[in-house]
């Protein structure tokens, strides 16, 4: 599933029903192997699947740890990412985004949305003309170093979200307060700490150790593997691509690397959602999109 220009649900066109993922690559189940530029929207930047994952789920769950209370994972959950930020003064987990945003807008006292990219646009009006506040998301890779220090110095305000990979969209959210900062949220006096701000400990674990991967992602970079797509029609920014071309153009692009075994994101994402390059590839299986870059725009 993915979002329509509405900003409604509907299905992800021209991608096949996959029966297994491993690593950056898919299978369908006609046995058809796709190597995965997509990754699930970012998600999946380490792979479909993590290492130790479902050992750390499986031990978390088999204690008997499901419910809503407090564990050592929010410590530790905190070490990892301060680990990755050492500007971060605290971390509050949320069991979804809409939660993390809601805590935000209350504390802030006006609408909160999130900003993919330093440089968009950070404040903009509602139809009532209340101000939003703009939210980064950071992801690996996705900043310039001047960009970062800006973060770091809290010229993008005194929270952020990190985008943590890992595949599907049932991890606890966590909100990063860097040093300096007050945002503390509101305690909710009408619905039980359980039903309301908690997350499941198993989840937690999970998040803990998607954190620990993301730390050895951005500390291993892999600038030989991006530098391929270096290529005339694509504008890169790490492991970002983005192609030049229209909705239509790309709709037909998309198709025709699909039936090479390549999976992009979505036409429904049109052009403004980035391919990410995969952490591990093999020339043969890339090549197709380098040649189709290079048949229609040229070798630069």
């Amino acid at each position: 599933m993915t979002w329509d220009e509405q900003g409604r649900w509907k299905e992800n066109p021209g991608i096949p029903e996959i029966r297994r993922a491993r690593g950056y690559r898919l299978y369908d189940a006609h046995g058809n192997r796709y190597i995965d530029f997509y990754q699930n929207a970012g998600a999946a930047m380490n792979g479909h699947r993590l290492d130790g994952a479902l050992r750390v789920f499986k031990a978390t769950a088999a204690r008997g740890l499901w419910a809503e209370y407090p564990t050592v994972w929010k410590g530790r959950l905190e070490r990892q990412i301060r680990q990755l930020f050492p500007f971060v003064e605290r971390v509050f987990t949320f069991p979804n985004l809409e939660l993390a945003l809601s805590a935000l807008s209350d504390y802030f006292k006006r609408p909160v949305r999130i900003l993919e990219t330093p440089g968009a646009d950070r404040e903009s009006r509602d139809m009532e003309g209340i101000e939003n506040l703009g939210i980064i998301r950071w992801r690996p890779f996705a900043m310039t170093q001047g960009e970062m220090r800006q973060l770091i110095e809290g010229k993008f305000g005194e929270v952020f979200i990190p985008a943590v990979p890992f595949p599907g969209n049932f991890l606890p959210v966590p909100i990063c307060r860097i040093r300096g900062g007050s945002f503390e949220p509101l305690a909710s006096r009408e619905v039980p700490y359980c039903r309301s701000g908690g997350t499941s400990p198993v989840l937690e674990a999970l998040l803990v150790k998607a954190v620990a991967q993301t730390r050895e992602l951005v500390a291993n970079p892999q600038p030989e593997l991006w530098k391929q797509f270096d290529l005339p029609g694509i504008e890169r920014t790490g492991p970002f691509l983005r192609f030049c071309m229209d909705g239509l153009e790309y709709e037909g692009f998309f198709t025709e690397l699909l039936k090479h075994g390549i999976l992009l994101p979505p036409p429904s994402h049109g052009v403004r959602m980035p391919a990410i390059v995969p952490g591990e590839y093999d020339p043969g299986e890339v090549a197709p999109l380098i040649d189709e870059m290079r048949r229609r725009y040229g070798n630069g």
